[in-house]
């Protein structure tokens, strides 16, 4: 069975505070995509990154294809860039921005999905949540932490699936999901989890960089 990881490179990193998109930001010689990339190769048949054109050349030899203005977009235009791929192939959707993933967190995830049909990455939660909607800095609510579970990526379905999703998304007018899961379960899709770890974070603020640097040789 084809599997292809789908990496989502187009953010323009504007809470990063940085010159150039949080991705291509080098750290130790290496930039945060190509270290995201070095974890999908060898274990995947194909790699696809999903950026804005300017950056393209910059990937190096992976297939590449335009971001939209948002991660849904993005997720439409990668989606559709696998046209030649057959339903039943297997797609990794990755954040560009979560280098720490490792060999385990992949090969767990695409053993859940080849057996319940999708995967999304996860952390249990052991933090109590607190909701502050109105942005004054006053609690609301909180919810129990018990069963709570933070998703990270990878996120895994075939590509019939997303097809579907994303087919039922635009008849829907839905165009706001952060990510792959976010559209899955709009949707109503019943979705499996599959181990991660607090190391596989999202790089999206300084201090999040900062992390990052102290954790890779």
């Amino acid at each position: 069975m084809t599997t292809i990881a789908l990496i989502l490179a187009g953010g323009n990193g504007s809470r990063f505070g940085a010159a150039r998109p949080k991705q291509f930001v080098e750290i130790k010689g290496r930039s945060i995509l190509h270290r995201t990339l070095d974890a999908f190769r060898g274990r995947v048949d194909a790699i696809w990154v999903v950026c804005q054109n300017e950056w393209k050349d910059y990937v190096g030899n992976e297939h590449t294809t335009e971001a939209g203005a948002t991660g849904f977009e993005s997720l439409c235009h990668g989606v559709a860039a696998l046209a030649d791929y057959s339903d039943e192939t297997v797609v990794m959707v990755h954040d560009a921005v979560r280098p720490l993933v490792t060999t385990e967190i992949i090969e767990q995830n695409l053993e859940v999905a080849r057996r319940c049909g999708n995967a999304i990455t996860s952390v249990e939660i052991y933090e109590t949540l607190l909701a502050a909607p109105a942005g004054d800095g006053v609690v609301r609510s909180m919810s129990r932490r018990e069963g709570m579970f933070r998703a990270q990526t990878p996120q895994t379905f075939t590509l019939g699936s997303l097809r579907k999703m994303i087919s039922e998304a635009k008849r829907l007018c839905i165009n706001d999901a952060q990510s792959a899961c976010v559209l899955a379960q709009q949707l109503g899709y019943e979705l499996h989890l599959s181990p991660g770890d607090f190391r596989n974070f999202k790089i999206t603020t300084p201090s999040d960089l900062a992390l990052y640097e102290a954790l890779i040789p």
